[in-house]
């Protein structure tokens, strides 16, 4: 866990973890799941934020409230720097589980 100074956010501080694979996530994959999603990207997706508020973790918590019951998990593989060149890698990293959608976010800034 990284304890991440930072004004704007509220209390002046985030913890950034990762689990052992270095996901942004608090917990480990779960073995056995109905639906995964592979949210990548840059640092819009890492998120300058607790895990809890990334987009990849709220569109967790939706999906999951729009299908109470159901094993879902949609992991956060964005690092902030990430270019297009990454994000094939991100897939193919969890293509022997399945996943149901690729998600990728970037800054075209």
């Amino acid at each position: 866990m990284l304890h991440e100074v930072w004004p704007e956010h509220d209390g002046g501080f985030f913890e950034k973890r990762t689990n052992a694979i270095g996901m942004r996530e608090d917990a480990e994959l779960a073995e056995k799941l109905d639906a995964l999603v592979i949210a990548t990207g840059d640092s819009h997706v890492d998120g300058l934020c607790t895990n809890a508020e990334s987009f990849p973790n709220r569109l967790e918590a939706a999906l999951r409230a729009r299908h109470p019951g159901a094993a879902i998990e949609v992991v956060n593989t964005g690092v902030s720097g990430f270019s297009f060149y990454n994000y094939l890698g991100a897939l193919e990293k969890f293509a022997d589980r399945k996943p149901k959608a690729l998600v990728v976010a970037f800054y075209s800034g």
